[in-house]
């Protein structure tokens, strides 16, 4: 039996858990009546990225950890990763599934994303393990990464920092400024590279650290309330831009922060994600 049906997988479908209730769709209305053109920047697969643009009709998304760009105006996804990468990725998806009680995402396309389950929770493998297969098999363009839930083997070198960057090129704006938006360690590089960064007030240790030496703004709340506050920050300067023309919204942003603060919120924000490209700037 193929291990990764031996048991149900975490359901991955839906809407983004960032986007999942009234605060962060709110978030995503300001930014976009203010001309703002929002991107994601996240771990999950592509297919997953592809459902959030169709939901929300973004106009692309970053998957898999910096692996590949869906571009949801042309339709098409733009690997940024090289092809020695992808042929070294597939050789070693077997390699991975076979180990025992591995299970592997048979929804990432440009990278891999294994876990066990322990004690009815996902984990990641051993360290040590994956660098042994990696070793072993002479995969010399691949590396790991760890989280609390599972491992990820992708490109040296790719991240969503150096996604933010090869996006820009991609879309021809590396003269216009981008705004990020991040909470966790795989999002420091993504935040270095943005020219406005912010994080929500539950900030992981390592981002904490760059709000420290200046390089990111913190946010008084945490999660999805945090990420409004960002957006809101963001439409104020647009507004007060002299070459912006239509205001960011007809009610006063504080006064619409404190009512939208009321509504709870319905999940955390995950391993937030976005890059935002203003339009025209």
């Amino acid at each position: 039996m193929d291990q990764a049906t031996a048991r149900p997988r975490p359901a991955k479908r839906g809407i983004p858990a960032s986007l999942d209730s009234q605060i962060g769709q709110e978030a995503w209305r300001l930014l976009k009546r203010s001309g703002f053109s929002v991107v994601l920047n996240t771990a999950r697969s592509l297919e997953h990225v592809r459902e959030y643009c169709r939901a929300y009709r973004m106009p692309g998304g970053v998957a898999e950890l910096g692996s590949v760009f869906w571009d949801a105006v042309r339709n098409w996804d733009v690997p940024l990763i090289d092809a020695g990468a992808v042929t070294q990725v597939e050789r070693l998806r077997a390699q991975i599934q076979n180990l025992p009680g591995v299970f592997i995402d048979p929804e990432n396309r440009y990278s891999i994303r294994a876990y066990r389950f322990q004690d009815g929770s996902m984990r990641p493998l051993r360290t040590a393990e994956v660098a042994a297969v990696l070793d072993r098999a002479g995969f010399d363009r691949l590396t790991f990464v760890q989280s609390g839930a599972d491992t990820y083997i992708v490109q040296k070198g790719a991240g969503k920092g150096a996604a933010l960057a090869s996006v820009k090129a991609y879309l021809d704006c590396s003269g216009q400024p981008v705004a990020a938006i991040g909470d966790s360690d795989p999002d420091v590089e993504m935040l270095r590279a943005a020219d406005i960064a912010y994080a929500p007030a539950n900030a992981s240790r390592e981002v904490r650290a760059l709000i420290g030496r200046g390089e990111c703004r913190l946010a008084s709340r945490p999660l999805q309330r945090g990420l409004l506050e960002a957006a809101i920050e963001l439409c104020r300067a647009a507004r007060h831009r002299p070459d912006h023309g239509a205001a960011c919204d007809d009610a006063e942003p504080a006064s619409l922060l404190d009512e939208l603060l009321r509504v709870p919120d319905r999940r955390f924000i995950e391993r937030l994600f976005s890059a935002l490209r203003r339009r025209g700037l």
